[in-house]
């Protein structure tokens, strides 16, 4: 075999940061590993740099790919090449293991290059996993423009990792991935009338306090059960008065296994409801008591914010306001993205929120507004329902029986995943009906959903591990040196012999 370490200890030199000049770097780093390889000296046709397609950033992702015989069956295997922008104990750990399995992925086709079998391997390491998606957005193109030259996917192989306790794990499947947002707009009033105002940064914290791990969020399927949700950002500007704060926002992640995302949003709504009356009903015996020491009159507070998700408030602005609101729109979302092209989603569409709602408010009056930052990523279910589910499934099942007996086989691959990209589980009308709780939904968006439809590629998650001991992350490397690629090894050449 290749020295892997060696190969690893080169990546792990480059820093690969998104839209850093590493992230181009560690793409034609990779290229120039794979020409060496004696299989692509005979064939350095088979090794590319693919220029992303409508980005404002030169970047690439890089293509190598073994063919093997006159079959057109192609077994795909996706890496990540970009870093988290993250500090501390676990960014270190992470960019380990992004560039270990980079590494081992060479030796992979390394090694599969010298079996006999009809078929081919291509790996494609994907640039901007961690900014606005647009290495996967241009792969599946990619992917789609082979698929009309007569190449059939047999299957698809990502390499994302996931923390354990020490749990050695594949995943035939994913988890939708949600990210909920709460957009408060407040009243800022005199000190004296501080019982007519609404503090966006009190209702926000009750919020982030009663939909932290709230299970009624939670569904299972497959004997699994989705992630809880918990706070991702968190933002609320500051300002000169009591009432300080006009507005406020806070954003979740969350996931779910077996749901409908509008029932999901109506769930959320309901919760957001519940949780203002509480808190509506625990200021007002705070403010009981105020008065009682004051020794004047008590009457409720005042203030009803109304609660809003996304599509309901945008039809309310319409109606009163007209059509011309969806033009300021995307005449807002053009200028924001000319002007910012690696502005992230979640502030983009917190900046139209925001707009919208000074622009064409309909009265000064606080309300509370619930969407989705961005489309949920569809639910991927590998359960082996057709000839390549099983023959997937039975491959690795397999190869785990034959390298390491002990690794686990589960559900529900727990974090953002590329499966979304490439597969389709969720029902089709749910997910292009759940787009409108988004802000100005992107044509990108709709066409991941038709796109994942078109190909129904199986696949599954065969990653790298962040591993918990003593409350440190610890890289093993003899997992992602020596089991992890034969495991790949194996699973692939016994999936080449399922006919």
């Amino acid at each position: 075999m290749l020295e892997v370490k060696k190969i690893f200890e080169e990546l792990l030199n480059i820093d690969a940061l998104t839209y850093d000049r590493g992230e181009v770097d560690i793409a034609k780093a990779l290229y120039n590993i794979y020409l060496g390889l004696d299989y692509f000296k005979d064939h350095p046709e088979n090794v590319k740099l693919l220029a992303t397609d409508e980005d404002e950033f030169v970047r690439f992702n890089q293509m190598a790919m073994v063919q093997k015989g006159d079959s057109k069956d192609v077994v795909l295997i996706i890496n990540t090449i970009d870093e988290p922008q993250l500090t501390g104990k676990y960014s270190k750990s992470d960019v380990k293991i992004i560039k270990s399995t980079l590494a081992s992925n060479v030796v992979v086709l390394d090694e599969l290059s010298k079996t006999d079998f009809d078929g081919n391997v291509m790996i494609l390491n994907i640039c901007d996993r961690y900014g606005n998606n647009k290495g996967m957005e241009s792969a599946v193109k990619y992917i789609m423009s082979m698929k009309e030259e007569g190449y059939n996917f047999k299957a698809a192989i990502t390499t994302h990792s996931f923390l354990t306790n020490g749990e050695e794990a594949i995943f035939f499947g994913a988890q939708a991935i949600i990210k909920p947002a709460i957009f408060v707009a407040g009243k800022t009033v005199r000190t004296l009338l501080f019982d007519e105002g609404l503090d966006p940064s009190y209702m926000l914290s009750t919020f982030a306090r009663d939909l932290t791990l709230n299970s009624v969020l939670m569904d299972n399927y497959q004997n699994e059960v989705s992630e809880p949700i918990y706070v991702n950002r968190f933002i609320v500007p500051g300002g000169t008065e009591v009432q300080s704060s006009a507005w406020g926002y806070t954003s979740f992640m969350t996931s779910t296994v077996n749901q409908d995302l509008k029932a999901y949003m109506n769930n959320l709504k309901n919760l957001v409801i519940n949780s203002y009356n509480k808190a509506i009903a625990e200021l007002n015996t705070k403010y009981a008591s105020y008065c009682l020491k004051r020794n004047i009159p008590f009457s409720p507070l005042k203030i009803r914010p109304k609660v809003y998700t996304w599509d309901e408030y945008l039809n309310e602005i319409i109606t009163v306001r007209g059509n011309s609101v969806l033009s300021s729109l995307r005449n807002d979302v053009e200028d924001k993205i000319n002007r910012s092209p690696d502005l992230p989603l979640s502030e983009l569409r917190l900046q139209l929120v925001k707009n919208v709602y000074d622009k064409h408010k309909l009265a000064d009056e606080p309300i509370i507004i619930i969407y989705f930052e961005e489309a949920p990523s569809q639910r991927v279910d590998i359960t082996g329902t057709n000839t390549l589910q099983r023959d997937l499934m039975l491959s690795f099942t397999s190869a785990i029986n034959t390298v390491k007996p002990t690794i686990k086989r589960r559900f529900f691959y727990p974090d953002m995943s590329y499966h979304s990209y490439l597969n389709l589980s969720e029902d089709y009308r749910d997910l292009k009906e759940s787009l409108k709780f988004i802000p100005m939904a992107r044509p990108e968006e709709y066409h991941r959903i038709n796109n994942a439809a078109k190909l129904s590629i199986p696949t599954i998650n065969v990653g790298g591990i962040n591993k918990i001991q003593d409350g440190k992350f610890t890289f093993d490397e003899k997992y992602h040196f020596e089991t992890y690629p034969a495991l790949m090894i194996e699973g692939i050449k016994r999936l080449f012999k399922c006919n």
